[in-house]
């Protein structure tokens, strides 16, 4: 495996992996170092959701924000 050298190369992998704390405090270190990296702030979103039950209306209200500062840093940019 190549080595993950970026904060949001390791949330994706930590999220695949299905550790979302762990891929949550990664993504959190790339949206901190760069609050207009749009895929981060989508990785976090998927990761909110994901992590997320039918009754935790917190996360998916923090998905959505994180969504919506994905759209912000690059509103002509899809995943």
């Amino acid at each position: 495996m190549a080595a993950l050298d970026t904060p949001l190369e390791r949330g994706q992998a930590l999220a695949i992996e299905g550790d979302f704390a762990g891929a949550l405090e990664a993504l959190t270190e790339a949206t901190t170092e760069d609050a207009s990296n749009a895929k981060a702030w989508e990785a976090t979103a998927q990761v909110l959701l994901a992590a997320s039950d039918d009754q935790d209306e917190r996360s998916a209200a923090k998905a959505l924000v994180a969504a919506q500062k994905a759209t912000e840093a690059a509103p002509h940019w899809a995943p």
